[in-house]
């Protein structure tokens, strides 16, 4: 997937909508596949191994498993630039590396000015995600004036989260964010 260029909240509601969309045609598979196949197993097996799902983004099928787990890191992605949006303006915009793209998450397209990196899962401390992402912005980011991790986990509200900074890790604010709730504007 190429880099996805945001420059304004009306960027961030377009992506939403289009991720919605893919929700919505996953959901009516699923709908079908209920209707036709009342085997349990049958189902699971189907979320996993079939096409029974939509890119978030792109226009292509893939299993339902993945869909979830895209769309969650997405919708975070997307929820993290309209906090970096309001907090940092004069940033002239972010661009998104989603999916196994390389490089930072998110970067301010103002050089230097802004990087942050994003996930979403089901702890905070899973996989030691939060950690490695901080050691990324210190490797990969020492020169940006601003850097974030933020995620999206479940028993966080939304904000900067002070007592999951690391004081070994100066100028690098985590914050929690909170993903499938509906936006005012869509």
């Amino acid at each position: 997937m190429e880099a996805v260029e945001i420059e304004s909240l009306d960027d961030v509601v377009a992506l939403r909508r289009r991720i919605a969309r893919a929700a919505a045609a996953s959901a009516t598979r699923i709908g079908v596949h209920l209707e036709t196949n009342r085997w349990p197993l049958g189902l699971l097996k189907s979320l996993k191994f079939e096409q029974m799902g939509r890119h978030p983004l792109e226009d292509r099928d893939l299993n339902l498993i993945e869909q979830i787990n895209q769309t969650a890191t997405y919708l975070a992605s997307l929820r993290a630039v309209e906090i970096l949006l309001r907090e940092h303006p004069a940033a002239r915009g972010f661009t998104l590396n989603l999916g196994t793209r390389r490089g930072l998450d998110i970067q301010s397209k103002e050089p230097g000015a802004v990087a942050a990196e994003i996930f979403a899962a089901v702890k905070h401390t899973n996989n030691g995600k939060l950690k490695r992402d901080v050691h990324a912005l210190l490797t990969k980011a020492s020169g940006h004036k601003a850097r974030y991790v933020m995620f999206a986990a479940p028993g966080f509200d939304e904000g900067r989260r002070p007592e999951l900074e690391k004081a070994d890790a100066p100028n690098i604010k985590v914050w929690a964010v909170t993903i499938y709730t509906k936006s005012p504007k869509d």
